[in-house]
């Protein structure tokens, strides 16, 4: 979308704009599979104190897949938080790989501001592959303080 949304505009918008689903967590960390078993399109939300994030993983290209979060409120907020990404098997002794990535305001940042800034993370399948050689891959997402 290329609205900017305010709160009580925004579960409207997303009620008469998107078909779903939408898929909400109430905790500030979970996992999740990669590629994710969620339809493109869908939109996953969490919802933890007091805060509402909205998390978007798509395909980049036919390997590739682009992730990035938005918090529902102003720039200051945003400023504030960052997203965590970490790749892992369920294998104790595999690696892992960590990413992290500024948090945006809904209110301040557009879908075309993020695709078109390049303003998220992109796991990348050869990365992944050449990391993990074939191992089912979960991706842990959290969100925190920068402070932490």
């Amino acid at each position: 979308c290329t609205a900017q949304l305010k709160r009580p505009s925004l579960f409207r918008h997303l009620q008469h704009e998107h078909t779903g689903p939408l898929v909400q967590y109430f905790s500030p960390q979970f996992t999740t599979d990669i590629p994710p078993c969620l339809p493109d399109h869908s939109l996953i939300t969490i919802t933890t104190e007091g805060n509402v994030y909205f998390l978007k993983i798509i395909p980049k290209n036919q390997s590739d897949y682009f992730v990035w979060m938005w918090v529902l409120g102003g720039k200051f907020k945003a400023e504030a938080l960052k997203l965590i990404l970490t790749l892992r098997s369920s294998d104790v002794d595999s690696p892992e790989l960590t990413f992290k990535s500024a948090v945006h305001s809904l209110a301040n940042t557009s879908w075309s501001d993020v695709m078109n800034g390049d303003k998220g993370i992109t796991l990348k399948k050869e990365i992944i592959e050449a990391t993990f050689k074939n191992e089912k891959v979960k991706l842990q997402v959290g969100v925190t303080s920068k402070a932490t």
